[in-house]
């Protein structure tokens, strides 16, 4: 198996590089020992040294949830991906790092249980968008964070545009959660959304991590709905 290997906090993760997806998704990342999304994985590391549990929602290959469970064998990571080429991958890297305390969830996440669509893509790809019954789409359950029956401790997401669905399926375990890092999609948002969801975040410090997947060190602001315009990540985290 053709695998790549990055060092984080002195422990290896391996990645697979077989299919030609991860071979060019990884290495223009990781080449010169660069890390994907560096700023994100050091403050996600930091907020988890004292955390129990970690949800990754929209966890793609797997790379955060690889990494988390990786460096943190104790806690208990929750891992979910709707798009099954792409859930395939997350399996191989899961098992190739030998992780024993991840559970995967082959599903979207989303304001409740219920049948969802997403559009059908030729191959793994980075973005999967939700869209309306049809020919082109997909069907798949959806569950709400609410219904998993724990209170995570550092939830992670990124679901390309439903980012307040998400939110609004975890009101009731929000109040004790410590962090969040959401991605968020300011080109897919209606209108307001963005101060919406900062309403729902209103009980934490929220910045923004300004392109914070080219940069090694992005600028960190405070984060204001009015200037949302690219997909940075908030970082929310309790005063």
């Amino acid at each position: 198996m053709e695998k790549f290997t990055a060092e984080v906090m002195g422990k290896k993760v391996y990645f697979c590089t077989d299919d030609l997806y991860s071979y060019n998704w990884f290495y223009p990342r990781y080449r010169n020992n660069g890390l994907h999304e560096r700023k994100v994985i050091e403050l996600i590391i930091e907020n988890c040294k004292t955390a129990k549990s970690f949800v990754d929602v929209g966890a793609h290959i797997g790379f955060f949830t690889c990494v988390v469970a990786k460096v943190f064998p104790h806690i208990d990571v929750h891992s979910f991906e709707m798009e099954n080429q792409v859930f395939e991958l997350l399996q191989k890297n899961v098992e190739l790092n030998k992780l024993g305390n991840v559970k995967l969830y082959n599903c979207g996440v989303s304001d409740s249980k219920k049948t969802v669509y997403y559009e059908k893509p030729k191959e793994p790809n980075e973005k999967t968008f939700l869209c309306k019954n049809g020919e082109s789409c997909v069907s798949t359950k959806s569950i709400a964070i609410d219904n998993l029956g724990f209170v995570p401790d550092v939830v992670k997401i990124d679901v390309e545009g439903t980012e307040l669905d998400v939110l609004k399926g975890m009101s009731k375990v929000l109040p004790q959660i410590k962090a969040l890092f959401v991605e968020i999609h300011p080109e897919l948002y209606k209108a307001n959304e963005g101060e919406k969801i900062l309403e729902f975040l209103k009980d934490f410090r929220v910045y923004e991590i300004c392109d914070h997947r080219r940069r090694f060190d992005p600028d960190i602001i405070k984060a204001n709905p009015q200037y949302f315009v690219y997909n940075n990540m908030l970082y929310a985290f309790r005063y």
